[in-house]
């Protein structure tokens, strides 16, 4: 590769310019008939986070697709989220199948290749996503798109920068196939040991089943006065300030009564929509405050990391999601929470198992901080190949 100004040559143009462009639809989910027995993939948005589109969970029928809006895509054509948390997510489809109206198919002509395509649409979409998004979740549409401009270079050069950039792609999806193994091993020996199936652990009279109200305490103390500490958001992912997770501030301009939240405590949702909660434990911020639609409690005659295993494993979880109460919605007391039974080793081992459960989080936390890296680094080099800053050697 070799520094350089911009060559005249490379062409800019529309996506409407060289690329056919359309979405599907969605068959009626009442009609049975558009859907049992039905032969066709079917795509959704989800599904093009796997990136490379190979099956789908659903298929529809030939009827369905004669009779709605629903469109065929054909292998290798260039796939985008328009809607909702996946606006702007790009995927290829490597099989003939149907999509529907959150997906625009990007089909390029002979003067474009489909992985350059790809690489340049990656390169602006998160700009794009971003400035479509107001106080919700971002909108993309067909005429966005089509109206998005392209550099084009030589087809052997967009071969060329396909080509480098995808080895970039292939090291981040190692360091993804690492961490997703480094998790499931995490998960597979808390739970071996939490249910004593761990022999070095296991022995029974170093365990024992109590309540887990006699192991934690409720903090009920509340804001007394407006903006009295910096509001925080617990989610699936964590704590965070509120202002950073949602890009802007969302709670009620009025806080007074919201719940007091202090370096090393806990705090829950006490609704769901699928029965899964999150204890979140906050680590990052001395102090803060949440909704009083949370829970805030703390540990005290237990080893706090050893809880926030125990609270946030898979046996753990299924316990609660059987004795959560709701239709469509599971609510989760502090109350009904302190009723729950829980076998728990003495202090000593409590710290090994915590121990042990941090030395691997931070192994994760390490390959994460690799594949930051890698990502970095692509996003550097798509801002110079892409735009002709820098230009490829051809063999």
């Amino acid at each position: 590769m070799s520094e350089t100004t911009f060559d005249t040559t490379w062409k800019k143009s529309k996506i409407a310019e060289f690329c056919q462009t359309f979405s599907g639809g969605t068959p009626n989910r009442r009609v049975k008939k558009y859907y049992v027995d039905g032969t066709i993939p079917w795509i959704k948005s989800g599904e093009l986070n796997s990136k490379i589109i190979v099956g789908t969970e659903e298929s529809i029928t030939e009827l369905a697709l004669k009779e709605t809006s629903a469109k065929m895509v054909r292998k290798n054509d260039l796939l985008l989220a328009l809607y909702g948390a996946t606006a702007g997510v790009i995927g290829v489809s490597k099989i003939e199948a149907a999509i529907n109206q959150a997906i625009l198919c990007v089909r390029p002509d002979e003067t474009c290749l489909v992985e350059f395509l790809r690489y340049n649409l990656e390169n602006q979409m998160k700009t794009i996503v971003n400035r479509l998004t107001q106080g919700g979740q971002p909108n993309l549409n067909a005429n966005i798109v089509k109206a998005t401009q392209v550099l084009l270079p030589t087809l052997p050069e967009q071969k060329k920068i396909a080509e480098i950039l995808s080895t970039w792609d292939e090291a981040i999806t190692k360091y993804e196939d690492l961490i997703a193994g480094a998790e499931k091993y995490r998960q597979s020996i808390i739970s071996k040991i939490l249910s004593k199936k761990y022999i070095s652990m296991s022995r029974s009279d170093e365990w024992k089943e109590v309540p887990l109200g006699t192991l934690i305490e409720q903090v009920s103390e509340k804001t007394t006065i407006n903006n009295q500490y910096p509001i925080l958001t617990s989610s699936r992912k964590g704590i965070f300030l509120q202002e950073d997770y949602f890009k802007k501030s969302v709670a009620s301009s009025n806080n007074i009564g919201y719940k007091i939240i202090r370096n090393g405590e806990f705090t829950f949702r006490a609704m769901s929509d699928d029965g899964t909660f999150k204890f979140n434990r906050l680590l990052e911020h001395e102090i803060g405050i949440v909704s009083p639609a949370y829970s805030v409690f703390k540990a005290v005659h237990v080893e706090p990391r050893f809880l926030d295993v125990y609270m946030n494993s898979h046996i753990f979880t299924k316990e609660i999601a059987k004795a959560s109460q709701g239709g469509t919605r599971l609510s989760l007391k502090y109350v009904a929470l302190a009723k729950f039974k829980i076998t728990v080793p003495n202090k000593k081992r409590q710290v090994e198992i915590a121990n042990l459960n941090d030395d691997i989080e931070h192994y994760i936390a390490s390959l994460k901080g690799y594949k930051t890296q890698l990502i970095l680094q692509k996003q550097g080099l798509m801002q110079r190949l892409l735009t002709g800053k820098v230009r490829v050697k051809l063999d």
